[in-house]
């Protein structure tokens, strides 16, 4: 699988020797709000058995602040993804389709109207709800309950992702996945999102770098 919200390589390096063990064989490397190409060069070099994904997560306050990330970084990473901290933000986020997706995703019905049309995708975090108790997590299933609606209704792409910092938040594809479905995914939606979306993401992004324009099923080589 591809997890593409997972910080282990840029927190814990040593730790990636056991992400092939979890069945992970392309990851994410993300730079908040900042990216540093020779350091992923050399992240690349240094684990040759991964397919590394470069990403810039940033952390949004303002509107303003994700259209600047996007025109500063787009052109020089795999993914852009949006952490929105106001409804502003995400709605920036959700407006603009070169971004990725957005994560720690829970928006309201015109977000995900807008994730629909820009085709922006939803990453939902096993370590958001695994650290959670109590009343929390209780909130945060029924906020999932209320955006796996809203996905469904309007056909957004959806993420499962592991959000690990280190070895203790990974899991497998046959964990989230059952996680998923205790949370009220439906089996082949918790597949997809797991097994299928990710890949398709970093896929489209690479082959727009090659200069592959992708729309309506087809594909043209410049």
């Amino acid at each position: 699988m591809y997890d593409l919200h997972n910080f282990i390589l840029t927190r814990n390096e040593e730790q990636a020797k056991y992400l092939p063990q979890f069945g992970i064989s392309g990851v994410s490397v993300i730079y908040e709000n900042s990216f540093d190409f020779a350091a992923f060069k050399k992240l690349k070099e240094r684990h040759l058995n991964l397919d590394l994904v470069s990403a810039v997560e940033v952390t949004a306050n303002r509107k303003g602040e994700v259209k600047k990330a996007i025109d500063k970084f787009r052109n020089s990473v795999d993914l852009i993804i949006v952490n929105a901290q106001d409804n502003d933000a995400m709605r920036a986020a959700a407006e603009n389709s070169s971004v990725d997706f957005i994560s720690h995703a829970f928006v309201d019905q015109t977000s995900a109207r807008e994730c629909a049309e820009n085709n922006v995708g939803l990453a939902f975090d096993v370590s958001d709800f695994l650290d959670a108790f109590g009343i929390r997590r209780a909130t945060l299933i029924s906020k999932l309950h209320f955006n796996l609606e809203l996905a469904r209704k309007y056909k957004i792409p959806i993420l499962l992702v592991t959000g690990a910092q280190n070895v203790f938040g990974l899991r497998n594809p046959m964990q989230i996945i059952a996680l998923a479905e205790s949370f009220g995914f439906k089996h082949k939606e918790a597949v997809r999102a797991v097994m299928e979306t990710p890949l398709e993401i970093v896929k489209r992004n690479r082959d727009k770098e090659k200069g592959i324009e992708v729309g309506d099923g087809v594909r043209i080589v410049k």
